[in-house]
């Protein structure tokens, strides 16, 4: 459904999803990896979670496994045959993950060049923005360095004409009004992210109510190329995915 808005993901197009912490973003920021690695390679740098973080959810959303299960090795022996097909599958799937906490800019470029080299990129994913590093003696506030990042990414999906997904956090602002939705305002460090963008997506859900928890808006804040709109998905914690509700 979120398609029908924002007509897929662009080559050249820079695509910035925005929320709160444990909203969501890393998930959507993975199945869109996973789904573009169908298209040929994805250079996936994951400044948040580790390689082996990242396999379990690719792992859960992709058997349909508890993620529970699998990070306890609650598993029988038919899970464990269809974990070792999966790990074969995997060897050859073209997503390629940097899980380097400290990884800068330059170090964006150098995966992205290997992961191009073998096989024709399909896209970029950084999770998340924010979570860049600044090289040393850049003395830079923060602002400046995060503005200059998201030009950054903008031109790399324009030289290598591919989408670039980077998520990123928002600001404590929404959660002070009475309608905690978030706008396109809250984007956090930085108005520059909202200029560079052909895409905000920005998503909401009320992870303290149990009656609501599982249902997440996707609102596209904004939208270069089209109309901007919101959509209603279910989420699926336990499987680390997202999809449309039945």
């Amino acid at each position: 459904s979120l398609n029908r808005i924002i007509n897929g993901l662009k080559p050249g197009a820079l695509y910035v999803v925005g929320a709160r912490p444990s909203v969501g973003k890393s998930v959507v920021g993975l199945q869109l990896a996973r789904e573009l690695a169908n298209h040929g390679s994805v250079a996936f740098m994951s400044l948040e979670m580790s390689l082996n973080d990242v396999n379990i959810r690719l792992m859960s959303a992709d058997l349909k496994m508890d993620m529970g299960k699998l990070m306890r090795h609650d598993l029988n022996e038919s899970d464990w045959k269809r974990i070792g097909e999966w790990m074969r599958d995997r060897a050859n799937m073209p997503l390629a993950v940097n899980d380097n906490t400290g990884s800068s800019i330059t170090d964006i470029k150098r995966l992205v060049r290997n992961v191009h080299r073998r096989q024709p990129l399909a896209g970029i994913v950084v999770d998340y923005l924010q979570l860049m590093a600044q090289q040393p003696g850049d003395k830079r506030p923060r602002h400046e360095f995060v503005a200059d990042m998201s030009r950054q990414l903008k031109i790399m999906a324009m030289e290598l004409d591919v989408p670039v997904i980077a998520l990123s956090q928002l600001n404590r602002g929404s959660t002070a009004r009475e309608d905690q939705r978030p706008k396109i305002s809250d984007l956090r460090e930085s108005g520059a992210i909202e200029q560079d963008a052909d895409v905000v997506i920005l998503l909401h859900r009320e992870i303290d109510n149990q009656e609501t928890k599982y249902q997440i808006h996707m609102l596209a804040a904004k939208n270069r190329h089209g109309p901007t709109g919101a959509t209603e998905l279910e989420f699926v914690g336990h499987n680390a995915m997202i999809r449309d509700r039945s």
